[in-house]
């Protein structure tokens, strides 16, 4: 857990600029991501919306489920929140530099560890409404 906002914001600044150079790396983003490509071009944007605390669900080493059970851990860290009333969301913007070696051992994330699923947590502004649900989509059923 990470409760500095100054180090949120480097952290945020760093990211930006991670994901930016990586976005001209891959020329075809900017088309499928305008809205994406202004944020991370917004210097007064923080890819953490200015919360006060981090969770950055970790694995400590690499395996074939490793990276579902941490989202699975993750879900249940937000349900639990929001039941405590908190707001949170998931800062996939965050990955790519929390992963960053120098980053990983300020934290003390595992050399062969991973931040897999980075979640502000904090009070929300507003309640946010229940959104529409889409219809399941079944490939094929095999009876």
């Amino acid at each position: 857990m990470i409760q500095d906002k100054v180090r949120l914001r480097r952290y945020s600044d760093r990211a930006k600029t991670l994901l930016l150079d990586q976005q001209q790396a891959i020329s075809h983003l900017q088309s499928a991501e305008p809205q994406a490509l202004a944020m991370l071009s917004n210097p007064d944007f923080n890819i953490f919306y200015d919360a006060s605390a981090l969770i950055v669900v970790c694995c400590k080493a690499k395996g074939p489920f490793v990276e579902a059970d941490c989202w699975l851990a993750a879900e249940n860290l937000m349900l639990a929140a929001t039941a405590e009333g908190l707001g949170t969301c998931c800062i996939g913007f965050a990955v790519g530099i929390l992963n960053m070696p120098d980053v990983k051992a300020e934290l003390g994330i595992p050399e062969g560890g991973a931040a897999v699923a980075p979640i502000i947590v904090g009070f929300p502004r507003e309640i946010a409404s229940s959104g529409s649900r889409k219809p399941p989509v079944v490939l094929r059923w095999v009876p």
